[in-house]
């Protein structure tokens, strides 16, 4: 790949800031400091001992570790959407040269490999480091890692995420179209949102740790905001997601597809503690895992859901094609089915359309277009136009929808 200039404000697809990629690197690497230092506080491994080896003394256990968090924590963004946590707070993505998103496989074997393997030697590993990263001062700002996996970090697009679908209708009458978040996003936001917690909780318990029964207390009311009103106050902000939802590219709204009400969001979290029946949220993954979109008791009782930030757009405009009552009166419901239908016109190939049109045949009615030669796709479009109000020389026939 021949190395590439871009100029200007960041917009997604153009290669991503040298200062961008620098900051994900850096939380990316805090964040592994902090599950380290979990694991060696809370298990009997621990990564910060000194037991007499060399510099040059292979560290097999050590990079079996580091190995095993880094999949923990960016295995799930990494095959879905080519990003670390890093990388999607500060919405850039991994891709190849195309654009397009590489396999985990890719990602995993060819660009971060090298640097796991030459970790089981520190030294060389730590050489290696510094001059991957002084191949990024090129043009290209390609790292060596970028150029043996034939990869390129550029600014985020968005990805269509293949759950559920959901149609809300606001007291306007505008239709939303939404995407229900799973189990497995809203897990690993779960998870996210608990390290900064955890983090927190940590911070201010070192703080107040000279303070005796007074610091105690404080300790005690920290638990109890963090543990309840932390979602709260995240989920009334105009992003409506707490920083793991955020990083997952989630949001919570109301059934409706509005944001949410601070009452809506106060009950849905203070019913945690019914989704954690019996344990370990068991009555919540149950119910996420029944409904097809996806709620939690708190959101049945609050009347809430979580999706995807991303909107989905079903269809596109109708082409343009020459107005054509249909053969009968339409309901709403098929006056809607064949707008919507006739926008999916542009995303199927013409014998496809043709073939799905020749279903509505007995609708249709006859051809009324000048020199009557029009396929059932024409004759598709054309009601579809006459159902958005557009007339022409069907108006003659004065058929009309109810």
């Amino acid at each position: 790949m021949e190395d590439v200039q871009q100029t200007g404000q960041p917009q997604p697809g153009e290669l991503a800031t040298r200062g961008r990629r620098f900051l994900a690197a850096m939380l990316d690497g805090g964040i592994a400091i902090g599950v380290l230092w979990l694991l060696s506080m809370f298990t009997p491994y621990d990564v910060w001992s000194d037991d007499g080896r060399s510099l040059w003394t292979p560290r097999l256990a050590d990079t079996a570790v580091g190995i095993l968090v880094y999949l923990v924590l960016h295995g799930y963004l990494l095959a879905t959407r080519g990003q670390t946590i890093g990388k999607a707070l500060l919405k850039i993505r991994i891709a190849r040269p195309d654009g397009s998103k590489p396999s985990i496989g890719r990602i995993l074997g060819l660009r971060e490999s090298l640097l796991f393997l030459l970790n089981i030697v520190p030294m060389i590993g730590q050489v290696f480091v510094l001059v991957d990263s002084l191949f990024i001062f090129r043009a290209s700002r390609r790292c060596l890692h970028d150029q043996i996996a034939d990869t390129v970090v550029l600014q985020a697009c968005a990805f269509v995420r293949l759950d559920t679908l959901y149609t809300a209708e606001t007291p306007e009458g505008i239709a939303l179209s939404l995407r229900p978040a799973g189990l497995v996003a809203r897990g690993l936001a779960y998870l996210i949102d608990f390290a900064i917690r955890l983090g927190i909780f940590v911070g201010i318990s070192i703080a107040v740790g000279m303070l005796g029964k007074m610091g105690f207390g404080i300790l005690l009311v920290a638990y109890f905001c963090l543990e309840w009103f932390y979602p709260v106050v995240f989920e009334l902000t105009r992003a409506a997601a707490t920083p793991g939802k955020r990083v997952m590219g989630l949001r919570v709204v109301m059934d409706s597809g509005l944001p949410v009400t601070p009452a809506a969001s106060l009950t849905r979290n203070l019913l945690r503690a019914a989704d954690f029946v019996p344990s370990f949220y068991g009555a919540g993954i149950v119910s996420m895992l029944w409904r097809r979109d996806s709620k939690r008791l708190g959101d049945l009782a609050a009347g809430t859901l979580v999706v995807f930030s991303d909107q989905v757009s079903l269809h596109g405009g109708v082409p343009a094609a020459e107005p054509q009552a249909p053969a009968r009166p339409l309901s709403a419901r098929e006056q809607m089915a064949f707008v919507s239908w006739a926008g999916r016109a542009t995303r199927l190939t013409p014998e496809r359309f043709d073939e799905l049109a020749r279903i509505a045949q007995p609708v249709l009615g006859p051809d009324t277009s000048a020199g009557g030669g029009a396929s059932a796709s024409q004759r598709l479009l054309g009601v579809a136009q006459w159902v958005l109000g557009r007339r022409g020389a069907a108006d003659a026939r004065g058929s009309t929808t109810r």
